[in-house]
């Protein structure tokens, strides 16, 4: 796997049926819905849509972006041009409306579905954006009409590898100062709690950073930004579905928004500024032990 822990930007996206008055697009049966390495996508704005006429699924394109790992502030929209732009990973793919010529990195190629603009939305064909970003996709026609993306980031990126015998092996030295493997790891809260959110977690935001988190049935909890390698003490309290956590590494108030995906539950937490959405999905603590 590429990169460590992708929740990916979750969210179910549950799109209303009917048709649009843009020709040669409509609704593909009642939903399309978007998995993003194994987590449902949230769309914002006008719905996917399912292009008949070049059997392209059409989104749009802050979403996706978003979805794929682009950060926000990579982002760009150009109202005089109707240009949009992502970069993600030294990769810019660069989509205008009306024209099937994208620049990737400034170079030219050519899409057989051109971005369109519906309602406030420019929607653009799912599986080049992903593509040319280093993604996969595949598509399940009905009656599921939905579209798998692959990023190569993995849900769950916890499986071991399998090691390989070095060329020229070694025996191997006694350290030292011997530590007890996954020493530093909180210790597994055992204690009973009703709650929903009680036990550890794999966290990430819209923005792609990275944390496992462990909540304790005391409303302490210990958490950890992977992506900056920060570990923290906190706090946080449940009033309904509203989520408050305070710590070094996170802090702010939340809406829970509790999703079940392939028997899997995912819970988004939502905030008035966007940039602070995360999704997390429970793992166990030997899982949470072993990147603390």
């Amino acid at each position: 796997m590429k990169r460590f822990l992708s929740i990916c930007t979750a969210g179910i996206v549950f799109l209303a049926g009917g048709a649009f008055a843009t020709p040669g697009y409509a609704l593909a049966k009642d939903n399309v819905t978007v998995i993003v390495d194994g987590a449902p996508m949230t769309v914002v704005g006008h719905p996917a849509v399912l292009d008949e006429t070049k059997g392209r699924v059409m989104i749009p394109f802050k979403s996706l972006f978003l979805a794929i790992g682009v950060a926000e502030k990579d982002i760009k929209w150009n109202t005089a041009t109707s240009t949009a732009k992502g970069t993600r990973e030294g990769i810019e793919v660069e989509l205008t409306k009306n024209s099937t010529t994208a620049k990737v990195n400034g170079k030219s190629v050519e899409m057989d579905a051109p971005p369109v603009i519906m309602g406030t939305s420019m929607m653009v064909p799912l599986s080049f954006v992903a593509s040319q970003m280093g993604g996969e996709t595949k598509w399940e026609g009905n009656p599921a009409y939905k579209v798998n993306i692959s990023m190569g980031n993995g849900l769950f990126p916890f499986e071991p590898s399998i090691p390989t015998n070095p060329t020229n092996p070694t025996n191997p030295t006694t350290p030292t100062n011997p530590t007890t493997p996954g020493s530093t790891a909180p210790a597994k809260d055992t204690a009973a709690s009703n709650s929903e959110i009680h036990g550890t977690w794999a966290m990430q935001s819209i923005n792609g950073v990275k944390y496992v988190v462990q909540f304790r049935a005391d409303k302490t909890m210990d958490i950890k930004n992977i992506s900056s390698n920060k570990a923290a003490k906190g706090t946080y309290s449940i009033s309904g579905d509203n989520l408050t956590v305070k710590s070094d590494v996170l802090s702010g108030s939340f809406k829970l928004e509790k999703h079940i995906y392939n028997d899997t539950v995912y819970y988004m937490l939502n905030n008035t500024d966007s940039s602070k959405k995360h999704a997390i999905t429970a793992v166990s603590y030997d899982d949470f032990a072993s990147v603390y």
